[in-house]
């Protein structure tokens, strides 16, 4: 009789604990819906805390400014240029840490480009003393452009070979 009580009890927990593993799996593909690559990267990416993840919207005592710009392999044609500007400031009265940030981005002799805007906040959660837990939100607006004026695509075709 115990050997089943004990059996039922496992069953219960596992079924439980299996549970809990969907639950969270789900949230996880929840906020997982969209996903994009290649994003702009800056060398000091420290410098740009607001493009690596919004929870840092605020993460200073005060306002932060932030202006960063890289040029990628400046002497070859099609550099890859990128500017951004972020400014986050945190309020304590709310505990939340609220930001802006602005990109543009153009890559290579074709002039890809990518401009956004977005819009970032966070929350500070105590959890013990020295811990905290700032989980954060941001609104993106982006916008991807092409110069089709810039393409040269059969000019070198084009030209009569000489031998």
């Amino acid at each position: 009789m115990a050997i089943v009580f004990i059996f039922n009890l496992y069953q219960k927990n596992l079924k439980l604990k299996l549970l809990k593993y969907i639950h969270v799996i789900f949230i996880l593909l929840l906020f997982s819906i969209n996903s994009w690559s290649q994003n702009p990267i800056f060398s000091q990416f420290y410098s740009a805390p607001l493009l690596l993840a919004p929870s840092f919207a605020g993460g200073t005592d005060g306002t932060r400014v932030s202006l960063n710009f890289r040029d990628q392999w400046p002497n070859l044609p099609g550099t890859f240029i990128t500017y951004a500007f972020s400014i986050d400031h945190y309020f304590p009265e709310i505990r939340s840490g609220m930001g802006i940030s602005f990109l543009k981005d153009v890559a290579g002799s074709g002039k890809l480009g990518y401009s956004s805007v977005a819009f970032h906040y966070s929350y500070n959660i105590k959890i013990f003393k020295n811990w905290r837990l700032r989980p954060g939100l941001a609104l993106n607006r982006g916008k991807r452009s092409l110069d089709f004026h810039t393409f040269s695509l059969f000019q070198k075709y084009l030209v009569r070979n000489k031998f």
